[in-house]
């Protein structure tokens, strides 16, 4: 296999094997990724996606201007960073069935499978259902759902202060 092909193969295969917290059924699904154009490394085990970035596994949505995907030597995906302005860049999930969607928007959205969290930061926004949280800086880790909202990113950059609308869910005659 020349070095191109095995790149594009590469490129496809890592978003596969690697993409683990979505529904359990999503990871058999295929992965669709649609751009501009694509770069990478392939000793780097990095590829870029540029412009008008969509990628999508079943449940799991990641949107950017740009999204560079990280890989392990095994080909599994390490972390996925988007960017975007206007619009922002944004990753949904849906992590049980039953459960509303989960979407995180911010100037940069990283969604890290290794460490289990997804961030975003720049006029970041997290909403679950009908819950939202503003903040310059937003941390919410997949497997406890615990999030952290601050107007002081890792970075020292700062920005929007904590904003919370939280709603609680309608009653039905069935409760």
């Amino acid at each position: 296999m020349n070095r191109f092909a095995r790149f594009l193969f590469l490129s496809s295969s890592a978003l596969v094997a690697g993409v683990a917290l979505a529904l359990p059924g999503d990871r058999d699904l295929p992965v669709n990724v649609e751009a501009d154009r694509n770069r990478g490394s392939l000793t780097a085990n990095e590829i870029v996606y540029i412009g008008n970035v969509r990628i999508t596994q079943g449940t799991l949505t990641i949107e950017g201007d740009e999204v560079t995907v990280f890989r392990t030597d095994d080909n599994d995906i390490r972390r996925m960073e988007a960017t975007g302005d206007e619009p922002p860049a944004w990753v949904s999930d849906q992590f049980e069935e039953g459960q509303a969607i989960t979407r995180l928007d911010g100037k940069t959205v990283i969604y890290d499978a290794e460490e289990g969290f997804i961030s975003a930061q720049g006029s970041a926004q997290l909403q679950q259902g009908r819950n939202v949280v503003t903040a310059h800086y937003i941390r919410y880790e997949l497997e406890s759902e615990d999030f952290e909202a601050d107007r002081v990113a890792p970075d020292g950059s700062e920005g929007e202060r904590v904003n919370m609308s939280l709603t609680q869910d309608e009653q039905t005659d069935d409760d």
